[in-house]
């Protein structure tokens, strides 16, 4: 019991900065995924700059393997650039603002969501937005994902906190991250309400919009793990713990009120 009691004051992990480990007892996992996005977004973006400066390039070579651009996708049948696009950042300030996010809101997303599903809502929204920006804007023939996929990862989150009822256990945490992503988002709006290349949103809010709405309903239907309240002994609790424990989504100190359901 002491040492029981001794977990619950632990501190928590510092992806889960804003959490009182006491009043949020849930299964996690280490944020390895979104980690791997943020370096893959810094290889991109800093890459580029390097190879410019090495007299390599002309400063956008990898911007212009990831993103995606129209004729590449229509004409050239080069199917993977929706999926590569959430790589993809268009300036300083949206790069700032896009890979703030993962800090703030995606090592978090990822602790609780688990990583695969992580990744899935991270790469599936930036494609969707990327895809509807690119179906419904016909002055814009470049994209970027990565705001689509971080709003992916909003929508998710939105999602998470209603289906679990999160307010009603864990209500410090859940107010602090909804006012972080409630910041992040209306940046990310900020952004795609400005035009980029003359009359086109290369971050556009049509892609915005669309890569929170799919965030959300990947989260609905399955991607989002779903709580019980459930204590060892209690009856439903040990089918409850197999599926975390499949999901591999336990925690060092027991399943308890974590276990999925």
């Amino acid at each position: 019991d002491d040492d029981d009691d001794d977990d619950a004051d632990a501190d928590p992990p510092p992806w889960l900065w804003w959490s009182d480990r006491a009043l949020y007892d849930v299964p996690t996992v280490f944020p390895t995924a979104a980690l791997t996005f943020l370096a893959l977004h810094l290889v991109v973006f800093v890459g580029d700059y390097a190879l410019y400066a090495a007299g390599v390039g002309n400063g956008g070579d990898l911007f212009l393997r990831v993103a995606e651009v129209d004729d590449a996708v229509i004409t050239y049948s080069q199917w993977w650039r929706p999926f590569t696009s959430c790589l993809a950042d268009y300036g300083l300030v949206h790069f700032a603002v896009a890979n703030l996010g993962l800090i703030v809101i995606g090592l978090e997303a990822n602790a609780v969501l688990g990583t695969w599903p992580f990744v899935a809502i991270y790469v599936l929204s930036g494609a969707v937005g990327s895809l509807v920006t690119t179906a419904t804007d016909a002055d814009t023939n470049l994209t970027v994902g990565g705001g689509d996929a971080l709003l992916g990862v909003v929508g998710a989150m939105c999602v998470y906190i209603l289906i679990n009822v999160e307010p009603d256990w864990n209500r410090a945490g859940c107010y602090t991250r909804c006012i972080t992503m409630g910041v992040v988002a209306t940046a990310l709006l900020w952004l795609g309400g400005m035009p980029t290349i003359g009359s086109e949103h290369v971050v556009s809010n049509a892609g915005h919009v669309a890569g929170f709405v799919a965030g959300g309903a990947l989260a609905y239907n399955g991607m989002a793990p779903l709580f019980t309240s459930a204590r060892e002994g209690d009856e439903g609790y040990e089918r409850s713990a197999g599926v975390a424990r499949r999901m591999g989504m336990a925690t060092e100190e027991g399943e308890g009120r974590g276990a999925r359901r």
